[in-house]
């Protein structure tokens, strides 16, 4: 503690966050994703933000506040899919006012806040996903998969 107190500057005021350890996700497996939505992408004609955002929906994480799970209204005439900086999920919870119709959507965690467990799921759905669409997209195999998400096979 008397080391920590001498690095500290006294006339500055310091927080401190305490949080669970959690592991990173690998930065194989987010290249192989990132690989794999291109090619998805260019293969069925849809934006990768689109595939992104599909792949959250389907396979992500609920962004939670006090462990519930936080919601959007959005006109429902909003591609959903195709916004940049936020990921939802639809719900067919809607509202009408204005003449206008809004949708409430669950908002989803970035991948970038995803452990290994979390982002292995991700990249799972997307592997299913390709091989359910029958895009000629080369996957891995499991075990290199295994490894790639450190994994031993």
């Amino acid at each position: 503690m008397q080391l920590l107190r001498a690095a500290l500057d006294p006339t500055k005021q310091w927080v401190c966050v305490v949080r669970e350890k959690r592991d990173k996700r690998s930065l194989n497996a987010n290249g192989m994703y990132w690989q794999l939505v291109g090619q998805l992408s260019k293969w069925s004609g849809k934006s990768e933000i689109f595939i992104h955002n599909d792949m959250i929906e389907h396979y992500g994480q609920p962004e939670l506040q006090d462990g519930e799970p936080i919601y959007m209204m959005l006109l429902d005439s909003i591609n959903y899919k195709e916004l940049p900086y936020a990921h939802l999920k639809w719900t067919h919870n809607v509202r009408y006012g204005d003449g206008k119709t809004y949708r409430a959507y669950k908002v989803m965690k970035g991948s970038h806040e995803y452990n290994t467990e979390e982002f292995s799921r991700l990249l799972d759905g997307l592997i299913q996903t390709i091989i359910g669409s029958e895009a000629p997209i080369q996957t891995m195999t499991p075990a290199e998969l295994a490894t790639l998400k450190g994994y031993v096979a």
